[in-house]
C-alpha cells in the first residue's frame, strides 16, 4: 500500500466515493465506427502513453463489441478464475497465536461469504489484465457487534474513470476533465489504504499506461475488421449475379431508339427481382453472368490467422479454441494454459489479501493481530493424485525413511485433529483401527472443600479423604521396610 493503513480515517472509511447513479460523463462516449483505421489506433495508443486513457478505453470497448472471438477468449480466461473455489489459509510461524488465528479466520470467512456476488467482483478485477487497471471500492458497514467493521459490498469502477498520476499511482477522475500528462488530479487510490481493492498487473514489463492486453489486440482486431469489410464489398460485387444489358446496334438503328430508351432498359434491369419481369426495347437483352466464387478466400484466411494470433496472446496458444486432430498436442497446450490461470489466480489472491483481508483484521482486532491474519488463496493449482502420494509415503515409511507428520498430512490431504476432537488411529498390526477420544470417559466428581451441596462434598469429607490417603501410603512404606531383604526405610 502507498501509506500506512492507520492513515485512513473513520470518515473516509465509511464515505462512498463511487455513487451507484451513472454520472453524466459516462453516458456520452467516443464512437469511431467507419472512421476506425490504423491512424486511429496509433492516435489512441499515443494518447495513452501521455496519460490520457479515455479514448483508448472507449476504442477498446467498441472493438470488443464487434469482435466475437476476442470477447469469447477474454471471457474464458477471466471467467475461469471466477469459477474457481477460494479459501483462507491459516498463518504459520513461531509468533502465531493459534487460538486468535482461528477466530480471525472465521471472522474474515464470514464477512467474505456475505459480500454480494463476490465471484462477480473477482471477475471484474480480472479485467485488469485487459485494461491494465481495475478497482473496486469497499463499502464498509459499522455494526454494534464484538467486531464492528465488516465489508458490506464492493462497488465496481469503470476503467475509463481511472488514470495514472505522476508516480504512476492509480487515480479516480472525471473523464470529461481528464487532462493527461500524468497530472495529480482526482483521488489517488493508494492514499486511502483499506478503502479500495485495485490491481495494475505488470504483464509485459512496461509502465502502467502501456500495460494490458487491450492495446496489443487493436491492430489484430483491425486486420480482421478490414478483412470483413473487403469480404462484404466482394459479396456485393460477385456474390450477386451481374445483369448486363446488351444492345444490337443494327436493331437500335432500325428502330430509332435513342439514349433515353437505353436508360429505360437499364432501369428495368435494375428493378428485376425474384418475381419480377421486364420489358425491353427491340435490340436489347439481359445477360446474367455468375462470376467466380473464390474471390473471398484470401480474406477468409486473414480471418482465421487473426483469430489464432489473438488466441495465443490471450490464452497462450490455440489448443482450446481451434480444431486440432492431434489429441496429445491438445493436452499439452491445455496444461500451458493452466499456467496462465495459476498466474492470474495468484496475482488476484495477493491483491484480495492485501486490500481486504488485512484491513478487516486491522480494524477488528488491531495492528498487533496482523501476524495472525490468514492468506486468501484462489485454488488454481492442478489437483494432485493423493492416492499415489500416500502410496509413496507409505513405502518410504516401511523401509525406514523418516517422514514428517506435517508432510504426510499434506500429501494425503488429511488435516490435524483438534485438541478435543476424537480421532482414528491404527492399532499397529496394519489391519485394524480404533477411535480415541482425548476427553476420555467422565471421571468422579471432584471434592469441594467449601461444602458445595450441589457436588455433595464438604470440608470434613475432604479431610477424611486426605487422612485415608496418608494412612495408605504409610502402610505401604512400612510393609516395604519390614519385608525380607529390604533396607530400613527412613522418613
Amino acid at each position: 500500500m502507498g501509506a500506512d493503513i492507520s492513515d485512513t480515517s473513520a470518515a473516509d472509511l465509511h464515505r462512498i466515493f463511487i455513487k451507484r447513479r451513472l454520472p453524466q460523463s459516462e453516458r456520452f462516449r467516443s464512437f469511431f465506427g467507419r472512421e476506425a483505421d490504423m491512424n486511429t489506433i496509433k492516435t489512441v495508443i499515443r494518447q495513452a502513453e501521455e496519460g490520457y486513457l479515455v479514448q483508448l478505453t472507449d476504442f477498446c470497448s467498441e472493438v470488443l463489441g464487434l469482435e466475437p472471438h476476442l470477447s469469447a477468449i477474454l471471457a474464458k480466461r477471466f471467467g475461469s478464475v471466477q469459477c474457481l473455489e477460494w479459501d483462507l489459509v491459516p498463518p504459520t510461524g513461531p509468533d502465531v497465536d493459534k487460538a486468535e488465528a482461528k477466530l480471525i479466520l472465521e471472522k474474515v470467512k464470514q464477512d467474505f461469504d456475505r459480500v454480494p456476488h463476490f465471484s462477480e467482483r473477482l471477475y471484474d478485477l480480472m479485467w485488469a489484465n485487459y485494461d491494465g487497471r481495475a478497482a473496486l471500492e469497499i463499502e464498509w458497514q459499522h455494526t454494534q457487534s464484538r467486531f464492528p467493521e465488516r465489508i458490506a459490498d464492493l462497488r465496481w469502477i469503470h476503467p475509463r474513470r481511472m488514470t495514472y498520476g505522476p508516480r504512476r499511482e492509480l487515480r479516480i477522475i472525471d473523464p470529461q476533465r481528464s487532462v493527461g500528462n500524468f497530472q495529480p488530479v482526482g483521488l489517488a487510490i493508494d492514499e486511502l489504504p483499506g478503502k479500495f481493492v485495485h490491481w495494475t498487473p505488470r504483464m509485459f514489463r512496461e509502465y502502467p499506461e502501456r500495460e494490458g492486453l487491450a492495446p496489443r489486440t487493436l491492430y489484430w482486431a483491425f486486420f480482421k475488421r478490414f478483412s470483413w469489410r473487403q469480404r462484404m464489398i466482394l459479396t456485393e460485387l460477385f456474390a450477386v449475379p451481374w445483369r448486363i444489358i446488351e444492345q444490337d446496334p443494327t436493331a437500335l438503328a432500325s428502330t430509332g431508339i435513342n439514349k433515353e430508351g437505353v436508360s429505360e432498359g437499364f432501369d428495368a434491369a435494375e428493378k428485376l427481382g425474384q418475381e419480377s419481369t421486364a420489358e425491353l426495347d427491340p435490340g436489347q437483352k439481359i445477360n446474367i453472368v455468375q462470376p467466380e466464387g473464390n474471390s473471398h478466400e484470401l480474406f477468409g484466411l486473414t480471418h482465421d490467422q487473426v483469430n489464432g494470433e489473438m488466441s495465443k496472446l490471450v490464452l497462450g496458444n490455440v489448443g482450446t479454441t481451434e480444431n486440432d486432430a492431434n489429441r496429445a498436442n491438445s493436452i499439452v497446450q491445455k496444461s500451458e494454459q493452466d499456467i496462465i490461470l495459476q498466474r492470474d489466480a495468484r496475482g488476484l489472491s495477493e491483491r484480495i489479501g492485501q486490500h481486504m483481508v488485512i484491513p478487516t483484521v486491522f480494524w477488528n482486532f488491531g495492528p498487533d493481530s496482523l501476524v495472525n491474519a490468514p492468506r486468501f488463496v484462489i485454488q488454481a493449482e492442478p489437483a494432485r493424485d493423493q492416492a499415489k502420494d500416500q502410496e509413496r509415503a507409505d513405502k518410504a515409511i516401511m523401509v525406514g525413511v523418516p517422514v514428517a507428520v506435517t508432510q504426510y498430512r499434506e500429501l494425503t490431504g488429511l488435516r490435524e485433529p483438534e485438541d478435543d476432537e476424537p480421532f482414528v488411529v491404527g492399532t499397529g498390526d496394519g489391519t485394524t483401527a480404533k477411535t480415541v477420544d482425548p476427553a476420555g470417559p467422565p471421571g468422579p466428581e471432584p471434592l469441594d472443600p467449601g461444602g458445595n451441596p450441589e457436588q455433595g462434598g464438604n470440608e470434613e469429607a475432604a479431610k477424611k479423604a486426605v487422612a485415608d490417603l496418608v494412612g495408605l501410603v504409610a502402610q505401604q512404606l512400612a510393609d516395604r521396610a519390614g519385608g525380607p531383604g529390604s533396607a530400613p526405610f527412613r522418613w
